[in-house]
Parts: C-alpha cells; structure tokens; sequence
C-alpha cells in the first residue's frame, strides 16, 4: 500500500513542469497562488524541486488577501506550504481555509500549536508529519478526512479525539505518536486505514463512540474492532478481547510496551501478522486451541516473553512469528503432529544462536516427530515429552491450562468450567500401572488418600469421577507430577449491578457490587493455600498529570482484582465517568464474559499541581529559593475540572497560620521588596467547598542586595563604608549611597546594615 502511494506521488510530481513559477505574489511575507478569486497559501521558490520555506514564529493566516487592487479569499493551504519550517511555533488558520494539502506543515519540529477553524473539511496527505514538538490538535467538526500519515511521527502529540463528522482515517494517519495516551473514534467513520495508530505506544484508552456501524468498542474492551468480521484491528496495553472477537487483526498490538498479560478468548481463530510484535512488557501467553493460523512476526522481539503455550489446533505459523523472543525459556506445543505444519523461516530465531537455555515441552510420544522437524529442534537445547493429562466429557468449554508458579511445586492448574460427568486420562511411557493420589492440604495433610476409581487400558489410566478443587499427585515410577483441578461451577462469578457509594467523594469512592466472586483457593505441594487470579476489571476514567509537558488530561484506568468482596475501594477520579466492571479471566477465555456498567458519575474531588519560576537568578538548595531583592518569581497553578475556587496564599509561617496577601489568579507575578522568609502555596476547592487540595508548598528567602552597602563605591563592603554613613550623619558629606536601606533617611539602621552584611553576607 505504501509503496503504490508513494509511486502515485512520484508520478503526479514527474507530470508538473519542473520550471512552473511556486507563486503569483506574496503579501506581508506569506506567499500565494491564484485560483479564480480564490488564493491558496504556498512555499517560495521556483517548483516542487527548488523551493525554500522561511517562516518563523507564530504565523496568522488573513481570510483574505488584497493584491493589485483585488480582493482573494484564502481557501486553502497548499502543498509544502510550510514544510521543513523549522523555525515556526505557530499557526492560526482562518475560517476561509476549506483544505490542507499534502505535507504542508510537514517536519515543522518547532511547531506547537496550530489552530484549525471549522471551515476545514480535509487534512491531507502527511499535513502535519514530523512535527514532533505539536503537543495538542482539535480537529473541528467539520473535517470529514483526515490523509495518509497526516500526523505520522508527531511523538509529542498526546488528548486526540476524532469527531463524529470523520468518515475516514488514513493509513499510518497517526502512526509512531508514541505520546498519544488516548484515543476516541466518532461515530462516523467507515474507514480506518492500515497502520492508522501503528507503533502509538503510550495508549491507554480507545474508545469507539456507540452508535458507530463500523467500528465498535464493545465491552468496553479499550480497543477498535471492524464489527462486521469481528476483527480486532488496534489495540492497547488495557485492552481486554472480547469473547466475540474472531480475528486479532495485523499489527493490532504492536510496539505496546505496557502490555504485560493478554487472554485470547476461543472465539479467536487467527492472529494476524506482527499482532503482538515489539511488545516486550508481555510475559507470557496461552494461545487457545481454536486458533488456526498465527500469522508472519506475530510475537517478533517480544524479549519479556518467558513463556508460550500453543494450542493442538493451529495448523499455520508464519515466518519469525517467536523470532527475538530472547527471554523465551518454555514452549508448549499441545500440536501432536508437527508435520502438519508448513516449513516456516526462524520461527524462533535468536540472533546469538544460542538455544541451550529453552525446553520444548510436547505431547507424550510425539518427541521424535519434533527432533526431526525443522520448524522446531534448531530452537531448543532439549525436547521433553512431557505427559500432560486430558479430560473427557468437559463439553463445549475447553479447560484453561494454567502454568503456576516455579515455587508451588505444582506443574500444572487445571480450571474445568464443570467437573460433573468429567473424566481425567494419564498416559503413561510403559503399560505398567501409575500411582493416583489426592492433596489439599485443607485438613492439615498434604497426602489424603489413593484413587483407586481409576480404568487401566494398556498405558492409558483413567480417573472415571474428577473430585473438584483438589489436588493429585501422579507417580509412574520415578517420574512424580502434580496438578491441581478446580471446579469453575463451585466458583461461578455472577454480576447483578454495580452502585456508587460517594459519602466521601473527595477521598474515597466504594463501587458497590450486588453480585460474587469469591475466592478461588488452592494448595502448593507443601499444604500452603494460595489464591487463584480471576482477573476482574474495573474500568473508568480519570484525569492524570502530565509532568513533562504541565497539564492534565483524562486517561482511561484500569484495575485488577483476584476475587471480589463487598466493595472495590479506590480514589475518587477527578473527571467525570461511568465505572465498568467486567469478569472473570475465565470467562473471558470461554467468550462468556459479564460486564456491568455504572450510572455517571458526577466528580467532586479535586487536585492540583503548581510551579514557581524565578524571573532572575535564584538559588535553590533543599527546596528553599533564595535571593536579594527586589526578587521577582512567577507562580503558575493547574487544577482539575471540578476545581471552582482558587487561590495562591502568601505567609511568614510554613503552616500559613498567618496569612498576609491572596492572589485569586492561577497565574500571578511577583516582586518581593522586603528581606525575610516567605511561604506560598496553591489552594483549590470545588464550587461547594466540600473537597480541597494544596499544591507545594514554596519556602522563599528574601536577603538584601549587598552591593547596595558600597556606599564609598570602592568595589568592597567595609568599615570605609561605616565611615562614609557616619560622615553624612554628622553632616560632613553628601552622599545619596548612605541610605543602604532605602527607608528615605541615613541614620543608625544603615549602619546596621552595613555589619550585618560584613558579619553575614546580607542584612535582616
């Protein structure tokens, strides 16, 4: 797709005459072409081949221009316009101004703001590329497309929200905006481009307005899908998969980094290619046995990956789908013929071919297949044929296979939606009897009992009833495996409603859930009880502060819970929201998962953050600014949305018990004249009062200017200049420098000052 649009653009280049004149005429240093009576703002040279852009500084584009005594209304903004400007900061677009045309702000790396007025219906191809100091952009209502690679590569970009007027997102329209936190698709769009939100690794929250039939977010999920295939075409580190998602498109999670854990439901029957690529913050992953097909670099250098279990029904892996997974230590394949499989290139390739770390872990009896299959042993330092019980009668709910910790000592978690009617089978490496025993540890024992319902068909043992959660212990001469099978039926999670208890809404918020899910609970080989991590997510919104460019923003929140109680806790967010609570991981796995939403929720708690700036030198040291005076600061404050009430408060006591001046302004300068030490702090309140926050608290210290005490001007402050005050008191001399103080009169207090300064440096 790239290649044929770049082609395109060469083409439509090779065809404008080399020679053609970039612009008719220029006014107040912005350049134009002609259009009828329409003018369109261009770049200054002679072609698309010589050109040379000049602007600078904050630019403001008229609506309409006069030359030659006739009046052009400025359309739109030509191609290259302004690219490769990297002196402009910004730019203010008239309401005229219908188009803007391909790279026409392109590689402007100082830009920061631009404004967009409402007449605009299109952004072109790469408009705004490479501008990576552009922080902020709101896309007007009335823009319908916005080009390929419109804001590709503005890494500073960070709040994007797409309007219900967006029919159409181009390919790698936003692609490596590694700022971009959040995303919110209107309801119009019927058309997201390949790579659209590509290698975007700070996202946090995608949303796809209801009402879309296009796309849909459904669940809540944090994520895009194309509803009419079910394909999860973007994704992010909070997303969870629905269970009705079929197909987890081509780069859907590339390049997220904060993805740490992701459940493929068993409605999943293909991973598209480069999927999961460069997300190295994954550990481990159980790909379901209703996948197929795992498509070309679907896990390429995930190197956090520990861990990989894949399914007995996938049939396709494509080229250097495990290739870097440099942390890779165990694969479990649950495929019994690996020849079934196409020969695939480096399908776990390391660079330093170094492979004696890794276990292959395969089906009982199928090791020598996957010795002599070369889309497996080059990979691995050994094959162990592990034997791994199967169940029977578990209808049309798989059983979830969880790999627990090393230091449970147990090999495998086995969580059976029922365990009625379901049957345990052991196969066994010679026809000789195995050993069945079940633990718990519940009553004290680790051991409690032989099984001996158990069928005995040459190497095949069958436990003909499966006792839920509990613990077995099989022994077939030295080898000693242990599971432990849990019953999900006993441990059902079941959601009612969700309410909000807000008594302390400016400290803590209890959702309320009518409903449960209890805790899962099993034992380690050594009778110690552990919890089983179902999972469950609570889902809303809040706003964050960012740091590093000063304000804040809403980012979408989740949290995880193993088990619920009576209420989730948290603290209450500082925008409003709706709380969704969606569950278990099981559930989740088997597409069977609940979700309940909340009413919205109208913030009361605030919060804020605020920052002095010296005008002058100042000193700072252990959190304390020092200066002379007259000592100049700027005080700037920032606070949340449901702030009604602000205030910057000056005192000479740190616990501002004495209050003596307020400035009801977010933003104030100020000159401290006198000597002493000072306290300022930022104070905010909601409209009723009810919750309030303080930011830092600044500790400033005001000396006096010393130079001020060479009273004789001989470049020191010594007793010379005692002398010199003395000899103005006494009426000797004249000299306007005695007055140190500034008080109006030269008496005593200036020579006070002038020993202070001898004896400390500066005067009280």
């Amino acid at each position: 797709m790239k290649q044929l649009f770049r082609f395109s653009l060469l083409l439509l280049a090779l065809l404008l005459p080399a020679t053609a004149t970039a612009h008719d005429f220029e006014v107040d240093g912005i350049y134009y072409n002609i259009n009828g009576n329409e003018a369109t703002v261009t770049f200054r040279g002679t072609s698309y081949y010589q050109y040379s852009n000049e602007y600078s500084g904050s630019v403001t584009i008229p609506s309409s221009v006069t030359y030659n005594g006739t009046i052009y209304s400025v359309t739109s903004i030509g191609w290259y316009a302004f690219d490769g400007c990297s002196g402009l900061t910004s730019v203010t677009i008239p309401n005229s101004v219908t188009e803007i045309g391909w790279c026409a702000f392109s590689y402007c790396s100082g830009l920061t703001s631009v404004t967009i007025p409402n007449s605009v219906t299109e952004i072109g191809y790469s408009a705004f590329s490479g501008c990576q100091s552009l922080t902020g952009v709101t896309i007007p209502t009335s823009v319908t497309t916005i080009g390929n690679q419109a804001f590709k590569d503005c890494q500073s970009l960070t709040g994007m929200a797409i309007p219900n007027s967006v029919t159409t997102i181009g390919d790698c329209a936003f692609y490596n905006c590694s700022a971009l936190t959040s995303v919110s698709i209107g309801n119009s769009v019927t058309s997201i481009g390949d790579l659209a939100f590509w290698r975007c690794s700070g996202l946090t929250s995608i949303v796809v307005a209801g009402g879309n039939t296009n796309y849909d977010s459904r669940g809540n999920c944090n994520a895009i899908i194309e509803t009419a295939s079910n394909t999860l075409i973007a994704g992010c580190c909070n997303t969870v998969i629905p269970g009705t998602v079929t197909t987890i498109g081509h780069d859907a999670f590339a390049y997220c980094s904060g993805l740490t854990r992701v459940t493929i439901p068993i409605s999943v029957t293909e991973i598209g290619y480069k999927a999961f690529g460069w997300c190295s913050g994954l550990t481990n992953v159980t790909i379901p046995n209703s996948v197929t097909s795992i498509g070309m670099d679907a896990f390429y250098a995930c190197s956090g990956l520990t861990s990989v279990t894949i399914g007995n029904s996938v049939t396709s892996i494509g080229d250097w789908a495990f290739c870097g997974c440099s942390g890779l230590t165990d694969v479990y394949s649950h495929i019994t013929d690996p020849s079934r499989l196409p020969y695939a290139t480096s399908l776990f390739h390391l660079d330093d071919l170094n492979y004696s770390g890794r276990t292959l872990h395969v089906p009982h009896g199928t090791a020598r297949a996957y010795q002599r299959n070369e889309n497996w042993y080059p990979y691995f330092g050994q094959i162990q044929d592990d034997v791994i019980p199967t169940f029977t009668g578990v209808g049309q709910y798989p059983v979830i296979e969880l790999i627990p910790e090393e230091s449970t000592g147990l090999d495998k978690i086995f969580v059976v939606y029922n365990t009625d009617g379901v049957k345990m089978n052991y196969t066994a490496s010679t026809d000789d009897a195995v050993t069945w025993e079940r633990f718990d540890g519940s009553s004290g024992q680790i051991i409690i009992e032989e099984l001996t319902d158990t069928t005995h068909t040459g190497n095949l043992t069958t436990l003909n009833h499966v006792i839920p959660n509990t613990g077995y212990r099989i022994t077939e001469g030295s080898l000693i495996n242990y599971y432990w099978v849990v019953n999900y039926a006993d441990h059902y999670m079941e959601l009612n409603d969700v309410s909000i208890n807000d008594e302390d809404p400016c400290n803590l918020l209890t959702i309320n859930v009518d409903g449960h899910a209890d805790a899962i609970y099993y034992y380690t080989v050594n009778g110690n009880r552990q919890v089983l991590d179902r999972d469950i997510k609570l889902r809303y919104y809040t706003q964050v502060w960012n740091d590093y460019y000063g304000y804040w923003w809403e980012e979408g929140t989740v949290e995880s819970f193993a088990f619920l109680d009576e209420g989730i806790a948290i603290v209450p967010p500082l925008c409003g929201t709706t709380f969704v609570l969606t569950g278990d991981r099981f559930l989740r796995a088997w597409g069977q998962e609940q979700a309940l939403e909340s009413w919205y929720y109208y913030f009361q708690a605030v919060d804020c953050r605020s920052r002095v700036t010296p005008k002058y030198n100042v000193e700072i040291m252990d959190g304390v600014l020092s200066g002379t005076a007259p000592l100049e600061l700027s005080f700037t404050g920032r606070p949340t949305d449901a702030v009604g009430y602000s205030v910057w408060e000056m005192a000479t006591d740190p616990d501002f018990e004495d209050i003596i001046l307020q400035f009801d302004d977010d933003e104030i300068d100020y000159v401290f004249n006198e000597a002493g030490t000072y306290y300022m702090r930022y104070r905010v309140a909601n409209e009723t009062r009810t919750c309030e926050a303080c930011g830092e608290t600044y500790c400033i210290k005001v000396g006096r200017d010393a130079s001020r005490a060479d009273v004789n001007g001989d470049g020191e402050v010594n007793i010379a200049d005692v002398n010199a005050v003395i000899s103005v008191i006494l009426g000797d001399n004249h000299i306007p420098a005695a007055d140190v103080n500034g008080d109006g009169e030269v008496n005593i207090a200036d020579i006070n000052a002038i020993i202070d300064i001898i004896l400390n440096g500066t005067w009280n």
